[in-house]
């Protein structure tokens, strides 16, 4: 081969990664972004998911403030000042017209929707707290750090009943209709009922619980310590299978007809048959995913401290394109009333709508 002949290979070769390096380079960046929408930036960070209505949208963020703004257009509404910085997801209660969230320093909080003055608060505990409330039963209730569960009056914050639950709760309150579950650090999975505070049944897992439970249906699923996912009758407490994952679930799952979606704290994002528990697949993040995921259709968003939020297909795990943040996203996803545009919260201080 001459001289030339090399000379020209080289001059082909060059071209041709001239070439290819920009579209690789796009598409790269195409997924790395995320088809963003738009974008509210707050300048604090933001630990909890926000709320969302068809007219509006509720961000709370560290620098002790919970900020309304109106939807479609994002145009500010009101800007509340708290007495310290919200660390759990905002709770809107529509019917109400009420917001609830619980801040760092063991408060719980309730504001007027339309205004954002303040309706009551209590004080629950003394130190760094996280755990969001729940709306069960015509209550609100909230499991706390001191191992006690509070019921309180919706609008004035009377306490109606406590329950002592035999250790720290740090995950959030699960609800739904007249049932409240609880998971405590002793490894004890509380179902109560919700009107009266009253123990249908307690599950020992052995195992201390630092996440967030789900009712799904005729079952409880909830993660612990163990590296196991679990599932327990919801009548009974009985277990009905376990899945092995390789460190600690503390996300809450997220469920389909017939899947279950959660994260775990081994970097990965499981696909588990919903009667089984069987993995169907697992997605490698490239840190802890601690919130739960949200599904729309047949995509799946989960959220990382790596920076990033993921859309996989729910299928086939296949990642669809991925959002780059600033820094950790511990708060959940969440979606938009008409199911278009995934939110997406980080401790960078922004507030990202993701296309589906």
């Amino acid at each position: 081969m001459t001289r030339h002949t090399n000379r020209r290979f080289v001059v082909c070769g060059l071209l041709a990664i001239g070439l290819l390096l920009p579209v690789a380079w796009l598409r790269w960046s195409q997924m790395e972004r995320g088809p963003v929408a738009w974008r509210i930036d707050t300048g604090s960070p933001i630990l909890g998911s926000p709320a969302v209505s068809a007219s509006r949208l509720f961000i709370g963020s560290e620098d002790q403030t919970l900020r309304a703004f109106s939807l479609p257009d994002r145009q500010p509404l009101w800007t509340a000042i708290l007495p310290d910085a919200p660390g759990s997801d905002i709770i809107q209660d529509e019917e109400r017209g009420l917001l609830y969230l619980t801040t760092l320093g063991g408060r719980i909080i309730c504001l007027d929707a339309a205004t954002g003055e303040p309706s009551w608060e209590r004080s629950v505990a003394s130190f760094r707290f996280r755990g969001s409330p729940a709306l069960a039963g015509g209550l609100l209730i909230l499991g706390m750090q001191d191992g006690w569960i509070y019921a309180m009056e919706p609008t004035t914050g009377r306490l109606r009943w406590q329950v002592f639950a035999g250790g720290a709760i740090l995950g959030d309150t699960t609800g739904e209709g007249d049932t409240v579950v609880v998971g405590t650090q002793t490894g004890l999975v509380h179902s109560l009922d919700a009107r009266t505070g009253l123990e249908r049944w307690v599950t020992d897992l052995g195992s201390s619980i630092d996440g967030t439970p789900t009712l799904a249906g005729n079952v409880v699923l909830i993660g612990a310590r163990d590296h196991q996912m679990h599932a327990l009758d919801r009548e009974t407490g009985e277990l009905l299978w376990e899945t092995q994952a390789f460190h600690d679930i503390t996300a809450a799952p997220v469920v389909t007809e017939d899947r279950i979606i959660v994260g775990s704290w081994d970097h990965h994002l499981m696909c588990l048959d919903r009667d089984t528990g069987r993995i169907i697949w697992r997605h490698r993040s490239q840190d802890v995913i601690e919130a739960a995921a949200v599904i729309a259709g047949e995509t799946v968003v989960a959220a990382s401290r790596d920076g990033r939020a993921y859309a996989l297909d729910l299928e086939t795990g296949e990642v669809q394109w991925v959002h780059r943040t600033g820094t950790w996203i511990t708060a959940s996803p969440m979606m938009t009333t008409d199911g278009e545009l995934f939110l997406v919260a980080s401790e960078d201080g922004t507030l990202t709508a993701l296309r589906r």
